[in-house]
């Protein structure tokens, strides 16, 4: 019970007056019917006609705005609800693999010769020079020499 009728007595229907709702609401549909409620083509056009010219303040635009871009959690579950148990079809599913197809991210567009002249002085400094076979005996002997002392802290042998 709510609290505003605690102590007082709430207002009943009489038998009289619940047959008489029962009968005017017999055939309409319950606005809880899930996709059963639908407009016929003249109500939505009497709904257009009567929302038409109606300017909307700045913070109903946002609100607007804001509920069509949300995403979130709850977004995606609803539409994963709302797609369980159907399949693709073929030619469907053929747009989607084309579309992930790629860095979709830069599909379309191109480096200019600066840009990528600047990625390959990147890249070349990040790979090793090339290196004689002094540089390489001497590294191979560091190396070797490394392994063997770990090794024998760790009480490991080959």
């Amino acid at each position: 019970m709510h609290d505003a009728h605690l102590g007082k007595k709430r207002a009943r229907h009489t038998e009289e007056t619940k047959r008489k709702i029962s009968i005017a609401n017999k055939g309409k549909l319950r606005s809880h019917e899930k996709g059963v409620m639908k407009h016929s083509e003249e109500s939505k056009l009497k709904i257009s006609l009567a929302q038409r010219g109606k300017k909307l303040s700045e913070s109903h635009k946002k609100k607007i705005s804001v509920s069509n871009t949300l995403k979130g959690p709850k977004v995606y579950a609803k539409i994963a609800d709302s797609l369980r148990g159907r399949r693709h079809t073929e030619e469907a599913r053929k747009k989607i693999s084309e579309s992930k197809k790629g860095n979709s991210a830069f599909r379309g567009k191109k480096h200019s010769e600066e840009t990528r002249r600047k990625m390959s002085a990147s890249a070349s400094r990040r790979i090793m020079p090339p290196q004689s076979d002094e540089q390489k005996r001497k590294l191979s002997e560091s190396m070797k020499a490394y392994w063997a002392r770990w090794r024998a802290s760790t009480g490991l042998s080959t």
